[in-house]
C-alpha cells in the first residue's frame, strides 16, 4: 500500500476503500505524506460521489468465489494489519475447513 500511495497511484484504495481515520490512527503512518494522500484520495472519492467503502465484491463475484471464500480474501487484505488475518487465523476458517464436495479432488500422482 505504501509504495502505490508513493507514486500517487494508490489503486488499493480503490479496490478496499478509502482508510477510516480509526484505521489511519491504528496504522500510524511514519510518512506525512501518506497521510495527506489518505486525506485527499478521500477527498476525490466524495467529489466524484463514491459512496461504498469496497470494490472488491465486485471484483471477485460470488460466482467465483464463495461467501466462505470471500471472507479470507477480505481478511487476508485488511490494510490495518493489527485486523488482517494472519495465515494462521486464515487457515481456521470456514473455507479451508469445511469438507465438501463442492470441489473434485486433484489427480494422484504416479
Amino acid at each position: 500500500m505504501v509504495c502505490s500511495c508513493k507514486t500517487g497511484n494508490p489503486r488499493v484504495f480503490d479496490v478496499l476503500g478509502v482508510p477510516g481515520k480509526r484505521t489511519m490512527q491504528a496504522i500510524k503512518p511514519q510518512d506525512d505524506d501518506l497521510a495527506r494522500k489518505v486525506q485527499q484520495w478521500r477527498a476525490r472519492q466524495r467529489r466524484v460521489g463514491k459512496q461504498r467503502r469496497s470494490r472488491l465484491d465486485n471484483l471477485v463475484p460470488c460466482d467465483v468465489l464463495s461467501e466462505d471464500g470471500f471472507e479470507v480474501l477480505e481478511g487476508l487484505l485488511m490494510i490495518n494489519h493489527k485486523k488482517r488475518f494472519t495465515a494462521a487465523a486464515a487457515l481456521q476458517l470456514p473455507w479451508f475447513t469445511d469438507n465438501s464436495d463442492d470441489y473434485s479432488p486433484a489427480p494422484q500422482r504416479d
